[in-house]
Order: structure tokens, then sequence, then C-alpha cells
């Protein structure tokens, strides 16, 4: 949803201290682009939200994935180019769980 002209405030600390997050601070925060968020959070999970994302993957992990594939289907997609055994073998067990994620959406 963040583009040039739209902005989130979130709050930081309760709603007396609140951040503004443009593109640039979700880059710098997440080192993904706003459009990529939903993949990142599908692998990474997130807590507020309440779903936990790929069990064993983290934000360095997710993060370099986005970067080499771009979004979760790519990934899906070449699981057989990533190095790791052990990130493959997550990605596998764990694809139910992070499509739920990536697709799920709000009534």
């Amino acid at each position: 949803m963040i583009s040039e002209n739209v902005y989130v405030a979130a709050p930081q600390l309760g709603l007396a201290n609140v951040k503004i997050f443009d593109k640039s601070e979700v880059e710098k925060k997440l080192e993904v682009r706003p459009n990529q968020i939903i993949d990142y959070k599908a692998l990474v999970g997130d807590p507020a939200d309440n779903y936990p994302g790929a069990k064993g993957v983290g934000p360095k992990t997710a993060t370099k994935l986005i970067h080499q594939f771009e979004t979760v289907d790519k990934i899906y997609e070449n699981l057989e180019k990533i190095e790791s055994e052990k990130v493959k073998e997550i990605l596998k067990n764990e694809k139910e769980n992070v499509f739920f994620q990536k697709n799920w959406q709000p009534l």
C-alpha cells in the first residue's frame, strides 16, 4: 500500500510516539520493497498478527531469498536453486503455511 503518496503511521510504544513509514523507511527497516512485505511476512511471520510464517526462516534468510527470487511464488518455483539444504527442507515442510499466510485476506 505504501507508494509515493501513501505512507503508514505506526505507533511506537503507545500512541504518543508515531513513526511515519514511506518507501525508503520500509526498505531501511525490512530490507525489502513495500510490495514485497507480504512475501517477507509470509516467510518470517508476524507475532503481532499471530501468524508464525515458516518456522526456522528468520529475517536474514527471508531477505536473502526475496532479494534472490523476488516473491514467494518464485522462491518455490526455484527451490532447487537454493544452496542451503536446511532452508530447502524448511520451505518444503512449511509450504502450506507460507502460502496460507501470503494469501490470507482479512474479512
